[in-house]
């Protein structure tokens, strides 16, 4: 394993981390085509002791070759993030869709583990930041595509959230931009304000599930 981790706030988490754990259970629920595990090496990517989640990566060497999955385990049962994403693979947004999300592979509800195939390609939000990058505009308008995309096709389940309690969210996410100095604080006032001015005219509007708790999109 790339890094050793403890979290006395994740109760499973020394679970989830254990290869010799997840030989014994990802057998269950892989696809039957990946055949018989080999060897399990695990990489975190993503831990903040109090946050209540770890993100990490497994590599399975199987008999059928080399396969990549993202692992993250919560502190609290988030099998709702699970059912969400078949939802959304479902509903359009499957592997070979030209807009996707990663397909989900299993939760397992006593490691409190969600399981989902590593999506190729770089992380959009590493090219729209990078400030020299040749592709952070295109990698921002197939972002503002793919959320076109999930507002028209989306499903219209999940948790109901408020104009009013979005706007304060979003106001909140500028002025922690503001931070960050220019020219990114100036610019997320800007849209802020373009939002809150197109928020006043609107109407009724249907609603459809969010994507606060789902892997972020990738730029190819």
């Amino acid at each position: 394993m790339g890094s050793v981790v403890s979290d006395p706030g994740i109760p499973t988490l020394a679970q989830a981390l254990d290869p010799g754990v997840l030989r014994e259970c990802l057998p269950d629920v892989l696809p039957s085509e990946w055949r018989a595990i080999r060897d399990v090496q695990l990489q975190v990517l993503r831990h903040q002791p109090g946050k209540g989640r770890c993100t990490f990566e497994i590599t399975l060497r199987t008999a059928s070759g080399s396969r990549a999955l993202i692992g993250k385990v919560d502190a609290e049962d988030r099998s709702d993030v699970y059912r969400a994403m078949e939802e959304i693979v479902r509903a359009g947004f499957g592997p070979e869709e030209e807009f996707a999300i990663p397909r989900p592979v299993a939760f397992l509800a006593p490691l409190r583990l969600l399981l989902y195939e590593k999506a190729p390609g770089i992380r959009s939000t590493v090219s729209i930041l990078n400030p020299l990058g040749p592709d952070r505009v295109l990698a921002a308008e197939r972002c503002a595509r793919w959320l076109a995309r999930f507002h028209a096709r989306g499903p219209q389940t999940g948790r109901v959230v408020g104009l009013k309690d979005q706007l304060s969210f979003l106001e909140g996410c500028w002025r922690s931009l503001a931070d960050l100095g220019w020219p990114f604080g100036e610019k997320a006032r800007r849209v802020f304000d373009r939002l809150n001015a197109a928020a006043l005219g609107l109407g009724d509007i249907d609603m459809c599930l969010a994507m606060a708790c789902m892997p972020a999109v990738r730029s190819s």
